[in-house]
């Protein structure tokens, strides 16, 4: 997703920090009080998605929402409305105002601003012998693009719906959005197809580098191109890619 790196971090760190500040008194009381004991889990932060008003993180596969405003922590589960246990990622979608919850096993919910969860069974139902895993998520529009083992499913989160399945043949770990086309990072290298073509025809997809890739975004009109140790960046005049640190 395009955004300012730095900007982002410095706000993860602070909110981060907020949230650990007021999940420590609950952490101390699970010892002495039984009641408390389900807060222990809540101890590994993956994701944090700000919605403007509070703040959902995924933590240790599960899911809680923090308020800045008066430092209040509400946890989910199948207790209040959840349809799953361990939650593979979570990604906030400001044009529709809900948070997308994708389980481990390919169960998806969708948390709206009132509190209230649609269940999208689909992709958990779907019978497939290709890998289901889900790797990673980004949202444009009022769509989620999940990262599976064998390419993406486009999740309409207006309609509570799946859009199309794109069988790429590839293991995708991060997408993103650049210049009018869909950019997929896989351990083959990126993949990219224009948005106007038919995504679910693999011969759509053409690979833009045999570098491995992991993660995929942009700041501004550039795209970079990153993995566990080095970070790349899409020339477009020349249709290449060059490292930019490592």
């Amino acid at each position: 997703t395009s955004h300012s790196q730095p900007t982002v971090m410095r706000k993860t760190i602070i909110i981060t920090a907020l949230i650990c500040c007021c999940l420590m008194p609950l952490t101390a009381c699970a010892a002495a009080i039984g009641s408390w004991s389900l807060f222990t889990s809540y101890n590994h932060i993956t994701r944090i998605e700000p919605t403007g008003k509070d703040v959902f993180v995924c933590a240790s596969a599960r899911l809680y929402s923090y308020n800045p405003s008066d430092q209040s922590v509400t946890t989910y589960d199948r207790l209040n409305g959840l349809n799953g246990n361990d939650i593979a990622l979570i990604r906030w979608n400001k044009a529709v105002k809900r948070l997308l919850i994708v389980y481990t096993d390919g169960n998806i919910d969708l948390l709206s601003a009132d509190g209230s969860v649609t269940n999208i069974p689909d992709f958990y139902n779907k019978v497939m012998t290709e890998d289901k895993t889900v790797n990673g998520a980004a949202v444009f529009g009022k769509y989620a693009y999940v990262c599976t083992g064998f390419g993406m499913i486009k999740v309409d989160m207006q309609r509570a719906e799946i859009a199309d399945t794109y069988n790429i043949g590839q293991i995708c770990y991060d997408v993103t959005e650049y210049d009018g086309s869909l950019v997929v990072g896989t351990r083959n290298g990126p993949y990219r197809a224009r948005l106007t073509d038919n995504l679910m025809d693999k011969a759509s997809w053409k690979q833009m580098s045999p570098w491995r890739i992991l993660y995929t975004f942009t700041i501004g009109e550039k795209l970079y191109l990153g993995s566990t140790n080095y970070l790349a960046l899409y020339d477009a005049a020349n249709n290449s890619i060059r490292q930019v640190a490592r």
